[in-house]
């Protein structure tokens, strides 16, 4: 054995490079025939030293056989003492089997397990220690399943921690094991069992969840704040598979293992749960005797505005949920763009030396040639080929945007900068599915990294006071009186593309009315209110890209913010449509307040404005970068007041009401929604030359939005950019809107550098066109819209701000409240 240790190196050469090994013995052998230079060796002792080198050779090549060990249990609701255990009983063999006993046996011997089997065989499987899994175990090892292990599954020893573990009747549940002489036995992890978790029955366990993804000083920050609430901080971190579901494909970036022993080594943390559910359930706060379970207003997983279900819905009915600010405005994301940033900065360090170079070199090669070193970086981090910048997410606002802000705020309400709150409400495209939301139809929609910033203070009191960067005067309102409907028109005149003339219409400060209105009519208690400064992005002003509904929904926001009010973005929507369709008397459907509160970066939003389903689309990989430009016209009111237009919704339901009769549905709402493909194929012909138009784009639209979502899960722009275009054409020619500066631009874009696709915002009578374009020729491509356009229209042209005549632009997030660092 010393023998092997001390020179273990010159076999492992003899057996990874036999060719070398072999031309340096040769060359010994002669030496020793001619010279008997190895002392004293010569040709009579070849032979028997050839024989040596071959029977050590044949030795080093026997293959070792593998000692198997085994180990059972529940692992319900996976904890490190669970992860730890299994680490322990890995060392003691090379092989590790692991059973995991059967949701029936738990419930005869323990009680009903939280989760499932199926979950509890992922979490194990996911384990790197684990090699094999065996389902449905039984909780106690009896002769027959030990025959099974021994035979079939080749074990050598069964192991278990010292913790003693006894059946209903009191037997010990490993007593066969241990007479046969092949049971181990590890020490358990103090204090880490699901069983006896916390410090006791009568202790304050406060319970918070999360990624906790690059672990930083923020997580630390809001888990000293959680564990000063109670005696005992239960941290549950959730799978790999429940981030990436919430969050992208591309993360967690670092896996449960390491992001569980990050959470560990903090003080403030008593235990953990690796694994944890995504919905906190009853069960869960009964078996860890949860008293309090708390949630931060930054989090790795967003799971306030997760849109579907509220995980947190549970312990709100009981009474035991908070939510916490969190001290550090810190993300995953701003610790990643932390270390582009780092590597960029290298990257300039290294091109002064060729050492440098050579060596990064290496080692990148080397990194590459061990896929366990490396580490998944969310595509949003990936440097764009040929341009020189990166594809970052959440790029606006910027820190300049908010210190601004928070400094006029600061001065009106005469609060310390820190104290204001800002509402990022971000506009929204619609590059599938125009003009169908109002018919139930099937949309698409993303938001760009442009939009509405409100800052404020809660007021203290019931006054409302606002100021904004686009409108005169000061609004006063109190939210402890009555507000009423106020509708603008009594037709439909007015629609959404038509948002900056509806603001001053109404009078801008009538949208804080229209939320306070929204929140009283379903039942909330308004006492709070606030007191800010509202504003657009520079440029966009009668962009077409539904400002109004970003507007409402930053009001509802700060509301909400407020007075503590915990509200679900699905719901948010229904108030939004509250103020615009109820409050205002407009006759517009969801898609815009959709897209601002459900979308995500680097998503493509998918709506069912019929059954309000929604899905969020991450492309599985982009053939390439992409911008989005939108280009403006120079229109702020529409040029032309036919009320043909004005008409569209109504001689939809029309069409709607005929194919509906003639397919027996006459019952139905006259909604081309409820209007079977099928039917439309068969009856379409029998309806007017206007409203056969109007069903044309209805059906077509859909197609292409389904199409549309195919293309672009696929990550082919090429397609989807076709698509685009293809959806405005009909905008034109079946819906029959634009005006001619707009279809102007529109053409103009198609013809540009890079465009993937391109089509006008809202209704096409002013605003602006917007469109996809290869992140390689962005620039060119704005630079030559820029140059047609004031050809085109010389007059409108003139009126555009060079500089924002085309404003190139990225995807951003959902709308959402942000917190000083």
């Amino acid at each position: 054995m010393e023998f092997e240790t001390t020179s273990s190196w010159i076999w492992d050469g003899v057996h990874h490079h036999p060719h070398v090994f072999g031309c340096l013995m040769l060359t010994a052998a002669l030496l020793g025939l001619s010279t008997s230079y190895f002392g004293g060796i010569g040709l009579s002792s070849f032979p028997y030293m050839c024989w040596d080198l071959g029977f050590f050779y044949k030795k080093r090549c026997e293959k070792k056989k593998p000692i198997r060990v085994y180990m059972d249990g529940c692992f319900d609701l996976m904890h490190y003492g669970h992860a730890n255990a299994l680490r322990q009983a890995k060392a003691l063999g090379d092989e590790l089997v692991v059973g995991v006993v059967s949701d029936e046996e738990i419930i005869s011997n323990k009680g009903p397990p939280v989760l499932p089997m199926e979950e509890r065989l992922a979490l194990v499987s996911g384990l790197k220690w684990v090699d094999e899994v065996i389902a449905n175990a039984p909780y106690a090892i009896t002769e027959q399943f030990m025959k099974t292990l021994f035979n079939e599954h080749k074990i050598d020893y069964i192991i278990h921690g010292d913790d003693p573990c006894l059946l209903p009747d009191g037997t010990d549940a490993y007593a066969l094991a241990k007479r046969a002489r092949r049971y181990k036995q590890i020490k358990r992890t103090e204090g880490v069992s699901s069983t006896d978790i916390g410090p006791g029955p009568n202790a304050h366990v406060v319970y918070i969840d999360g990624a906790f993804d690059l672990f930083h000083a923020g997580h630390v920050e809001i888990l000293r704040c959680a564990r000063q609430l109670g005696d005992f901080l239960l941290v549950g971190i959730h799978t790999d598979q429940i981030v990436s579901e919430h969050r992208g494909k591309h993360y967690p970036i670092m896996h449960l293992h390491e992001r569980s022993l990050s959470v560990l080594a903090c003080r403030y943390v008593d235990e953990v749960i690796m694994g944890a559910p995504w919905e906190v359930s009853k069960d869960m706060i009964t078996t860890f005797n949860i008293s309090l379970v708390v949630h931060g207003t930054i989090a790795e997983c967003n799971s306030m505005l997760a849109g579907i279900a509220d995980p947190y819905a549970v312990p709100k009915s009981m009474g035991i949920f908070r939510i916490l600010e969190s001290p550090k405005r810190i993300t995953t994301t701003s610790v990643a763009q932390r270390i582009v940033a780092n590597h960029e900065a290298y990257m300039v360090v290294l091109s002064s030396s060729p050492f440098l170079i050579c060596l990064s070199y290496m080692l990148v090669s080397w990194i590459n040639a061990y896929p366990m070193r490396r580490r998944r970086y969310p595509s949003e981090f990936v440097i764009a080929r040929g341009t020189g910048t990166m594809e970052k997410g959440l790029s606006w606002p910027c820190e300049d945007e908010l210190k601004g802000l928070r400094k006029i705020v600061s001065a009106m309400a005469g609060r310390r900068p820190e104290e204001v709150r800002v509402v990022v409400s971000p506009y929204r495209i619609c590059p599938l599915g125009a003009h169908i939301d109002h018919q139930g139809g099937i949309v698409s929609a993303m938001t760009i990294n442009k939009g509405i910033l409100l800052g404020f203070v809660p007021s203290g009191d019931a006054k409302v006071i606002l100021r904004s960067g686009q409108f005169s005067g000061e609004v006063r309102i109190s939210v402890d009186e009555v507000q009423y409907p106020r509708p603008i028109r009594k037709n439909s005149e007015n629609h959404a593309s038509n948002s900056q003339k509806l603001q001053e219409d109404c009078n801008w400060g009538n949208f804080a009315r229209g939320a306070v209105y929204a929140l009283q009519s379903r039942g909330f208690s308004i006492t709070q209110g606030v007191i800010g400064y509202i504003s657009g992005s520079e440029g966009f002003d009668s962009s077409g890209l539904s400002s109004s509904a970003a507007v409402g929904v930053a009001y509802l926001l700060a509301l909400e913010s407020a007075n503590n009010l915990t509200i679900p973005p699905t719901e948010n929507i229904e108030y939004d449509r509250v103020i615009e369709n109820e409050y205002f008397g407009l006759r517009n459907g969801i898609l815009d307040q959709s897209a601002i509160l459900l979308s995500r970066h680097g998503c493509l939003t998918c709506m069912d404005c019929k059954t309000k389903e929604h899905k969020l689309i991450r492309p599985l990989k982009l053939q390439k970068f992409y911008k989005i430009l939108v280009a403006f016209s120079g229109l702020r009111n529409a040029l032309t007041n036919n009320p043909g237009y004005n008409c569209r919704v109504a001689e939809c339901q029309q069409a709607a009401r005929f194919l509906l009769k003639a397919s027996g549905n006459e019952n139905m709402e006259p909604y081309l929604c409820n209007v079977e493909p099928e039917a439309y194929e068969m009856y379409k012909g029998n309806l007017e030359p206007l409203l056969a138009k109007r069903a044309e784009h209805y059906f077509s639209e859909n197609k292409r939005v389904i199409k549309g979502l195919e293309a672009w899960a696929s990550g082919n722009l090429q397609e989807f950019g076709k698509l685009i275009s293809a959806s405005g054409l009909s905008s034109i020619q079946n819906y029959e809107c634009g005006c001619v500066p707009l279809k102007q631009l529109y053409e103009i874009l198609l013809r540009a550098p890079g465009v993937f696709g391109a089509r006008f915002s809202g209704a096409g009578f002013r605003g602006c066109c917007v469109a996809f374009v290869d992140a390689d020729f962005a620039e060119e491509a704005a630079s030559f819209v820029r140059e047609e356009y004031l050809k085109a229209q010389p007059e409108l042209a003139s009126q555009l701000n060079p500089n924002s005549a085309v404003i190139i632009c990225e995807g951003d997030d959902s709308a959402r409240v942000m917190q000083q660092k």
